[in-house]
């Protein structure tokens, strides 16, 4: 009735057209409506449609891993380095850099990954690390071996650094960073905070 007052008695509630206008609604004020847990269910309006509310506070964050160790001599091709972004509009960048001992830089780059997995997996897992990087008390400094970098960007534009070693899990309350970004993020390699 809040939404659409003029329409409530025309509504058909098993028309999804409340439901968008509510969805349509929230995402005005920064918040996104997660019905990922709805789905494969039978049901919906005007029975149930169970949902979860995340609040938009991160643009994107950037992980950085490096997987580099001086002994032994990674191999030819062998990944030594990371990098996940993941933006609040569901878009996902992957690179992965392998070690290369024809080059001065010693890396070059081996996989290169772009796609979506939508803005509400992806606000979740904002959400997350947004109360992690708001919880952290101290950072150890980068070390470029075995360690992450993680850059927040807020949505007033200010960032925040962090960095920590692979061998130490990330956690808000009982929930692993690491478990949930690969639950959410299926990219085979993937190794974001532990290995």
């Amino acid at each position: 009735m809040a939404v659409c007052p003029e329409k409530y008695d025309s509504l058909n509630l098993l028309d999804s057209s409340l439901l968008w206008a509510v969805e349509k609604k929230a995402n005005r004020t920064g918040t996104i409506m997660d019905l990922t847990m709805s789905e494969n269910v039978l049901g919906g309006l005007p029975y149930r449609m169970d949902f979860r509310v995340w609040q938009k506070r991160l643009q994107n964050v950037k992980i950085v891993s490096h997987l580099f160790v001086a002994d032994p001599e990674p191999k030819q091709d062998e990944p030594i380095e990371q990098r996940l972004t993941i933006s609040y509009t569901g878009r996902i960048w992957f690179e992965e850099y392998g070690y290369d001992r024809t080059n001065d830089h010693f890396r070059k780059p081996v996989r290169k990954l772009q796609y979506s997995i939508g803005k509400e997996r992806a606000a979740r897992i904002l959400l997350y690390i947004a109360n992690y990087v708001k919880s952290r008390s101290r950072s150890m400094r980068d070390n470029n071996y075995g360690s992450w970098k993680l850059t927040a960007c807020w949505k007033d534009g200010s960032k925040e650094v962090l960095f920590g070693t692979r061998w130490d899990d990330a956690y808000v309350g009982v929930v692993s960073l690491n478990e949930l970004i690969h639950k959410e993020i299926p990219i085979k390699g993937l190794a974001v905070f532990t290995s």
